[in-house]
């Protein structure tokens, strides 16, 4: 009968263990040679940026962004209200808003008259309702960033105010007609785009009042 006491020997070095000890020992040797502890890791909380807004002890709005792709629309109601929303359509708390951080500002409690938008780094998409009497400044921060201006459908009356508005496109809104941003002061610094592309309609505005200065190339598009 053959002898198979060397190979066991052999085995059983190689295991961490004795040539008599049952193979299931065998295994359990072999991992704790291994160092194998299987465990359960709980994962640190995955956080999603966004743009965040405060009125100021000075009256100014403040909107801030983050150095992601941002998206913020600016909107204004029939009774010149003001909320934020972010790229789901949810809406961006404002804090320092004396009515609630969720609920619209009024925008006599911008009191300065001073909107300061700055989304930071990233390809930022901004649809800004202008409203009536305020001041809007937005500062271009990195990447390719997309201003889309848009007369709010709002009661109000096209009070005078000076917008300084900064990005590689800024893209005046036409579905209505006309475009009426009488007593506007418009600063642009980038590519402005007014009118559709490839569309036969006539697109008028008014600007009486007002004034456009544009550094960069003021693009009208139609057909």
């Amino acid at each position: 009968m053959p002898n198979f006491s060397f190979l066991r020997s052999r085995l059983a070095r190689l295991s961490g263990v004795g040539p008599d000890e049952p193979a299931a020992d065998a295994r359990t040797a072999v991992d704790r040679q291994r160092g194998f502890r299987p465990s359960v890791r709980r994962l640190e909380p995955r956080l999603v940026l966004n743009a965040s807004a405060e009125l100021t002890s000075l009256g100014q709005l403040v909107i801030t962004g983050s150095d992601a792709a941002d998206y913020v629309r600016l909107d204004v109601d029939s009774s010149g209200h003001i909320t934020l929303r972010d790229a789901i359509g949810g809406r961006i708390e404002i804090a320092g808003n004396p009515s609630g951080q969720s609920e619209p500002l009024n925008p006599t409690d911008i009191f300065s008259k001073q909107i300061q938008i700055n989304l930071l780094g990233g390809h930022d998409t901004l649809d800004l309702m202008i409203p009536s009497g305020l001041n809007v400044t937005v500062i271009d921060g990195g990447g390719f960033d997309t201003i889309n201006v848009i007369r709010p459908d709002s009661l109000q009356p096209n009070e005078s105010a000076t917008h300084q508005l900064a990005a590689q496109a800024i893209r005046f809104d036409t579905s209505g007609q006309p475009l009426d941003w009488r007593n506007q002061n418009f600063q642009l610094s980038g590519n402005v785009f007014v009118g559709a592309p490839f569309s036969s309609t006539r697109t008028d505005i008014l600007i009486d009042g007002g004034s456009w200065q544009v550094e960069g190339r003021l693009i009208l598009q139609s057909d």
